[in-house]
């Protein structure tokens, strides 16, 4: 492990040190929330889960659950994403995991950024589904429909202090720069640079206002 990479996490671990789920959703509940599941089989995948510490999750708990991260709210993005950017700045050159390109997804909400989105959310689709669903969804709607999901995406991360933002920072740096060839290190600098570069405000809780 490089200095610089070994200062990155270490950064991540200090900026969310002591950070605990609380009442948020957690990576089995969010899983159980995907597929319609009753308050009991939520409360079921829940208690399999850590909330305490973050910096006991295997890895291999990460690398399962990616799709987790599309159902987080605040408090649970808070506590899982040291998680995730912790697990892709240890394995991104040899992990195959979606957990990796997804954490940098996750963190980016700029103009462009709902192509992405899709094809998270259509990855299986075909070129003629994918049409259909343009067909569907006038320009106008879709439009609307990006524009609520970046809303979205940046209320997750509403609760971050500035030592955390500075932390992610870090890690689209890294992803960015030094890992080009193993992530999506394109969509790195977009969020570096249009959202997380400069010192953004992010939206309180509840406010749909983008940066």
């Amino acid at each position: 492990m490089s200095d610089n990479l070994h200062r990155i996490i270490t950064a991540i671990e200090d900026a969310f040190r002591g950070v605990q789920l609380e009442d948020g959703i957690s990576l089995r509940e969010a899983i159980a929330l995907d597929h319609y599941g009753t308050e009991e089989e939520r409360r079921q995948a829940r208690v399999q889960d850590e909330r305490d510490d973050w910096r006991r999750i295997p890895d291999e708990t990460i690398a399962r659950y990616s799709a987790s991260m599309a159902f987080l709210d605040a408090k649970g993005m808070r506590f899982y994403l040291p998680a995730f950017m912790r697990f892709a700045l240890r394995n991104y050159q040899q992990s195959d995991s979606p957990s990796i390109d997804y954490t940098i997804y996750t963190l980016d909400w700029s103009p462009g950024s709902g192509a992405e989105s899709v094809d998270i959310v259509f990855e299986k689709a075909t070129e003629e589904q994918r049409a259909l669903l343009g067909m569907a969804l006038g320009t106008a709607e879709l439009k609307a429909k990006f524009e609520s999901l970046h809303s979205y995406k940046a209320e997750r991360l509403s609760l971050l202090t500035e030592a955390q933002r500075d932390a992610v920072r870090g890690f689209l740096e890294f992803m960015a720069f030094e890992a080009v060839g193993h992530v999506d290190a394109r969509v790195a600098r977009r969020a570096l640079e249009q959202v997380w570069g400069k010192k953004v405000q992010l939206p309180v809780k509840g406010s749909s206002a983008l940066p």
